[in-house]
Parts: C-alpha cells; sequence; structure tokens
C-alpha cells in the first residue's frame, strides 16, 4: 500500500484535518499517513507549492500527495488528480496542480468522478477515496475521464534586462524564521551572472556583493547574506536575527511574499 502524504491550508487549531484523517483511517485503517503541513497560509499557492516541490521526491515513487487548499465542496468545483514524475498528485482543480514541477512532464490527468455528484458528499471524501483506490493498485484512467483544461496559475520566472544589466527575481516564500526565498535559480543566476561582480540591493542600504557556500560559512552575528538554498533558489537571511520570523529578514527588510529582488552586474 502506497504512502498518503497530506497538506492544507487547514490549520493546526480548527478540526477540518482531523476530520480529514478520520475519513481516511475509515476508509483503510491500516492506511500509511504523513502530514507535510497544514499550515499554509490560506489560499496561498505560492506557499504550498514551494514546500510540495521541496519535499515530494523525497517520498518513495507511488506515492500519493493529497493538496487541499483553498478547498471547496464537490458542487462548485472539481476533483483532479495528477500524475507526474512518478508520484500521484489529488486536488481541487483551483491550479494548485499547475504549480507542480511545471518543468516536468505530466503522464496523466484525470477529473475525479467518485460520488462527485451527491450533495452530501464533501471533497475531503472524494480525495480521500481516489487516494485510498491509487494507494491500493488502481488505476488513474479509472477515477474519471481525462481532464484536458485545468485551471492554470502562470508563476513569475526571474527576468534579465540587458540595458540594466539587472537580474529580477521574486520572493515566493519566507520560512518560520524570516529567512527570503527567491525564485531565482542557481542555473538562471549562473546564465546571466557567472562570475562578475554583481550588488544585490536590499532595503536599509542592505547590499549584499557575494554569494556564501552554507549557512556554516556564515561567522558574523547580523549580517545579510545570500546563498542557494536545497532547492537550489537565491535565499536572502540575516545571521543572528533569524532565529524566529519577527526578527528576520523579512521583518528586519521590510520585504513581503512577491517583492522584487534585483541582482545587478557591477
Amino acid at each position: 500500500m502506497s504512502i498518503i502524504t497530506l497538506t492544507s491550508d487547514y490549520g493546526s487549531k480548527d478540526p477540518f484535518s482531523g476530520i480529514w484523517k478520520g475519513i481516511l483511517c475509515s476508509l483503510s485503517p491500516d492506511l500509511q499517513m504523513v502530514d507535510i503541513t497544514h499550515s499554509i497560509a490560506p489560499a496561498n499557492f505560492l506557499e504550498a507549492s514551494y514546500i510540495i516541490n521541496s519535499v515530494y521526491h523525497n517520498f518513495p515513487k507511488g506515492t500519493i500527495h493529497l493538496i487541499a487548499i483553498e478547498e471547496m465542496d464537490v458542487l462548485s468545483i472539481n476533483y483532479i488528480a495528477m500524475k507526474k514524475d512518478d508520484h500521484f498528485f489529488i486536488a481541487p482543480d483551483n491550479g494548485i496542480l499547475s504549480l507542480i514541477k511545471p518543468e516536468f512532464r505530466t503522464d496523466a490527468i484525470h477529473q475525479i468522478d467518485i460520488e462527485s455528484h451527491e450533495q452530501n458528499t464533501s471533497g475531503m471524501a472524494v480525495m480521500s477515496k481516489s487516494a485510498v483506490y491509487l494507494s491500493q493498485g488502481g488505476a488513474i484512467s479509472m477515477l474519471g475521464k481525462p481532464y484536458v483544461s485545468p485551471k492554470t496559475i502562470t508563476p513569475r520566472n526571474p527576468v534579465f534586462f540587458d540595458a540594466q544589466k539587472q537580474l529580477q527575481g521574486h520572493i515566493i516564500y519566507i520560512d518560520r524564521r524570516g529567512n527570503l526565498i527567491t525564485n531565482i535559480h542557481k542555473s538562471v543566476f549562473q546564465k546571466y551572472i557567472s562570475d562578475k561582480p554583481f550588488s544585490i540591493a536590499l532595503p536599509a542600504r542592505n547590499n549584499i556583493t557575494r554569494i556564501t557556500n552554507s549557512f556554516r560559512d556564515i561567522k558574523q552575528e547580523a549580517v545579510t547574506f545570500a546563498l542557494f538554498n536545497e532547492n537550489q533558489l537565491l535565499e536572502i537571511g540575516i545571521n543572528g536575527g533569524s532565529y524566529r520570523q519577527s526578527t528576520g529578514a523579512s521583518h528586519l527588510l521590510g520585504l513581503s511574499l512577491q517583492d522584487k529582488i534585483t541582482v545587478e552586474i557591477v
């Protein structure tokens, strides 16, 4: 039986994540479930996709990932199952699945028809029954007809402006310590910046002119740093100021999700 992971914006205070797991256990008491997180900010698709893209490939192939972000009832939205990179993803058709490794080929995507038109069937139940079916070796094609036009979300990509000699990206995630993760991948940075002198201009006259190899190399307290994280994305933080979000780079620099980060060749 495959592993089933759970990711949602239900939070930890409300009963919804518990209800969801109760439905799954009722369907299959021996089910192997793993919570990724239920602390996604409500309807924050960027945050959800960053976490899922960071985590899913660490699970065995064939794992089923349930994603409830801005989850609605079955009468107002379709639910879909997608196979990609030898993993299964089940979610409402609200665009979240288009952000899961968009550079990878989608092997299959099907609308879920399991009791989808019964008035008292919740979205949790539809996703749960589908997941249990797949975990027991069921074929994704049996969940429903191929889904040809799922909703999509087009993420911002970094842009290089040749005239200004600037690479511009955006903040896509802020971790619990206030570190800023951008959408500038190491390969993009190397393509446009390479070994040229550069400056990352930040508020409060903070300029970063070098990339740190790892957190272990940061010795000076209160210094602003940049490195490529485990996802090879440019991350910006403040050493010693990031033990909690209220003293991290986001708060101290006054930067938020979707704010622009500019790397300039000097």
